[in-house]
């Protein structure tokens, strides 16, 4: 992989992109409605077992991410000049340094030639950074400076986009990206507020509060030229995740205290309705080999992470945990991020429940 060139500090003016056929954002009007919820169900008993954590510490953690297997975290801290953050990659009992970082990382994208991190500096004048590093190690290079993504950006080994901050009252968001060849960033599609970023299969899906009203699931492609609507349906839509054929979702049922889960080709079709669990909120959503990976929001304790199997539709469960953080990567590489707690003393723990490297 070649080393990316550092970009120059100062902002260039955010532009708007259009998508290369404008009537792609009528599609949100022509898309099919969602799948009316499945009756809901209880949460299942526990039949899973969890296997022994990967690694376990004591420290702080605010962002995780994965790919292809490979799990990266960022430890949070308080250091001689402030607040460090240290990047590691963590394998079996074991997790290497990559980077030690003046300041805080509260975003964590994992691309396949290392991580891009979003970087909070102890000193204020230099504003918030996106920040890439290599696998094999060396001094971060600063993609961005004077980032106003927050925690949430995708696809940082190309143009790296990012969830717009919220204007106008709630009113105007949507994607901002950076585009490395020109320097410019831009403001790709006023679709209103957006949420549950994540990216996967050469495409970027989000969901925007319409200003019409609905909740539209979105995707586009890593160059912003295609801009797809998939899935209209009530407001409510928690998160999101990827495969190959098709884009899932967990949405926040009407009574305010289920969850729905649902998917739609990416390719274009009719939504399905894939179940929903009464009395708990799940946000954090993965695609695994045979279905989906499901984890509570932080704030319920015990936590609850659950496998929904696509070919037969069974629940099945995990046994509780304290909270349950993050459920992040696809396929044979899905790992959870819980607490536990020893004592009077909360650790962070992280497992896998697929292969990892060794």
């Amino acid at each position: 992989m070649k080393a990316s060139p550092t970009i120059a500090p100062a902002p260039a003016p955010d532009q708007k992109v259009s998508p290369a056929d404008p009537a792609a954002l009528a599609l949100a009007d022509a898309a099919p409605e969602a799948a009316a919820a499945k009756a809901a169900i209880p949460l299942p008993n526990p039949s899973r077992t969890w296997v022994s954590p990967m690694y376990e510490t004591n420290s702080t953690v605010r962002a995780m991410g994965a790919r292809d297997g490979r799990l990266v975290i960022a430890e949070v801290g308080m250091g001689p000049e402030g607040v460090a953050s240290v990047v590691k990659e963590v394998a079996q009992q074991k997790a290497a340094t990559l980077a030690k970082l003046s300041g805080r990382v509260d975003g964590v994208d994992v691309g396949a030639g290392g991580p891009c991190v979003v970087l909070f500096p102890n000193e204020g004048g230099r504003g918030v950074e996106l920040q890439r590093m290599d696998w094999k190690g060396g001094a971060p290079q600063t993609v961005l400076t004077k980032f106003r993504g927050g925690q949430h950006v995708v696809n940082c080994e190309g143009a790296p986009m990012w969830i717009s901050p919220v204007q106008a009252q709630g009113r105007l968001g949507g994607i901002g990206r950076h585009d490395a060849k020109s320097g410019t960033r831009a403001h790709f599609a006023e679709l209103g507020p957006a949420f549950a970023l994540t990216a996967g299969h050469g495409r970027v899906f989000f969901m925007a509060h319409r200003p019409s009203g609905p909740d539209v699931i979105y995707s586009v492609n890593a160059e912003a030229e295609d801009l797809r609507a998939h899935v209209r349906m009530p407001r409510g839509v928690m998160a999101l995740a990827a495969s190959a054929t098709h884009v899932y979702w967990a949405r926040l049922g009407t009574d305010g205290r289920s969850t729905e889960f649902g998917r739609v080709p990416i390719s274009g079709g009719t939504p399905e309705a894939l179940g929903t669990i009464d009395a708990h909120v799940f946000d954090n959503l993965a695609v695994v080999g045979d279905g989906l990976v499901a984890g509570t929001s932080v704030v319920e304790t015990p936590g609850h992470v659950v496998h929904l199997a696509l070919a037969n539709g069974a629940w099945t469960a995990w046994p509780g945990v304290a909270r349950v953080r993050q459920v992040v990567g696809e396929g044979d590489g899905v790992f959870v991020h819980h607490e536990s707690v020893d004592g009077d003393v909360p650790r962070r723990v992280f497992r896998a429940l697929g292969p990892v490297q060794p």
